[in-house]
């Protein structure tokens, strides 16, 4: 564990130091998944946070390079072409500040060519950057040394993190569960770090706190879902599930069965409207005398058999998936059928209110640690294991983030010291 207690302090020292996030991009020109990476995921970001952002662009990918009698040899993945627009954008990187750098970058990589002559140039006038200048830069062997040292830069993560291009890096420290995020939820996760940048990570009780208590030691995971939305069906079987079938004991489990209901009592008698009509509102009650009757073991098991069930309101399905969860369906009948069905759902509606009523605009809505967060939300929905894990991780490393101000001293140097002692330990 302490392994990763000193990358992640060392992470944050390093941050609060600058305040700003390093972001290195390690691509192909001529790589799909890079082009899709650059402009879909990066640039957008870029364009709303540049003066926070330190970017660091590294072509390369995988590559190989020789060096006979003094004379570089390179090997591409996607042939000579890539290579020679590897050698461009190196230049470009080397030679130019990096607003005019990542310009052209972009602009190249969103052309039809990432390596073609013309495009680059086109791009090279688009971005205030001389075209003779860089083709003085290849054709003088700089772009050979340019690109060969990107190779070792890229080889100097540990050769076998370079398996997928592009790979995202953050403040200098390679994170798979993070770099995964990136790939597609790239503008979230970096809005998250750099909010835990400037707050000395204090996001999740708002007032400068540690991610929930550091006594709690796992992560708390609310759902708020409806039995018959497809949205939280997929979350609970696609995401959720896996995730809590692989760390139950790392997670505290919170599911509300309500979403975007609403709730009336006349004269003590409750009546529900659900989204999906009244079906879902029976669904949501069975769900609700589950959870509330039975284990979280078993009411989670049963919740997800539900969910991955044809229908997941009907008796048939619930009995089922009672007696797979080792539940009583009598039980849950009963609960139904008298008042303490409507009291439970009636309470789950309170709770999700409460959850400030703009934010339940989508179903499902996921919270950590009792603190919504709309990045971490996002990314939870397609990314559900790798940001759990990460914030599970965070908990664990109770001497990295530290609250209010005497804590914002923040001394990146006091954190680093930890991380250092916690190092001579494990040794």
């Amino acid at each position: 564990m302490w392994k990763g207690v000193l990358i992640w302090a060392i992470f944050f020292a390093s941050a609060a130091s600058a305040q700003n996030l390093k972001i290195s991009v390690y691509y192909e020109t001529l790589c799909p998944d890079s082009i899709r990476f650059l402009v879909n995921e990066f640039y957008p970001t870029y364009q709303d946070h540049a003066e926070h952002m330190e970017v660091d662009l590294v072509p390369y990918g995988k590559a190989n390079a020789t060096n006979s009698s003094g004379s570089w040899v390179f090997q591409c993945q996607h042939g000579p072409a890539e290579c020679y627009g590897n050698k461009v954008h190196s230049c470009a990187v080397d030679l130019y500040p990096v607003n005019q750098s990542t310009e052209f970058v972009v602009c190249a990589m969103s052309s039809t060519n990432a390596s073609s002559d013309v495009n680059l140039e086109q791009c090279a006038v688009t971005a205030n950057i001389s075209w003779t200048t860089l083709q003085e830069c290849i054709s003088s062997g700089q772009g050979d040394e340019l690109l060969a040292a990107n190779g070792r830069r890229t080889d100097e993560l540990i050769p076998d993190l370079i398996n997928f291009v592009p790979t995202i890096v953050f403040q200098d420290v390679f994170n798979n569960d993070l770099h995964t995020v990136a790939l597609n939820n790239f503008g979230s996760i970096y809005v998250y770090l750099l909010e835990q940048v400037h707050c000395g990570f204090c996001h999740f009780n708002g007032s400068g706190g540690l991610i929930g208590s550091v006594k709690a030691q796992n992560v708390k995971v609310s759902v708020y879902y409806e039995t018959l939305c497809p949205y939280s069906a997929n979350f609970l079987v696609s995401q959720f599930y896996p995730t809590y079938q692989n760390h139950a004991g790392q997670m505290e489990v919170d599911l509300i069965p309500y979403g975007k209901a609403n709730a009336t009592n006349d004269s003590g008698t409750w009546t529900f409207e659900c989204q999906h009509g009244p079906a879902e509102c029976y669904g949501n009650k069975v769900h609700s005398c589950a959870l509330h009757l039975f284990s979280i073991e078993q009411s989670t098991e049963f919740v997800v058999c539900s969910m991955n069930s044809s229908n997941a309101t009907s008796d048939t399905s619930s009995e089922l998936c009672a007696t797979s969860s080792n539940i009583s369906w009598t039980t849950l009948k009963e609960c139904v059928s008298s008042n303490q069905g409507d009291e439970l759902l009636a309470a789950n509606g309170r709770r999700t209110d409460k959850v400030i009523p703009v934010l339940i605009n989508s179903i499902p809505t996921i919270i950590f640690n009792d603190v919504f967060n709309n990045e971490l939300r996002n990314i939870a929905a397609s990314n559900f294991e790798n940001i759990f894990w990460f914030l599970y991780e965070q908990i664990q490393c109770e001497y990295c983030y530290f609250s209010g101000s005497a804590a914002r001293i923040g001394s990146a140097t006091f954190v680093l010291g930890i991380a250092i002692l916690l190092l001579m330990v494990e040794l």
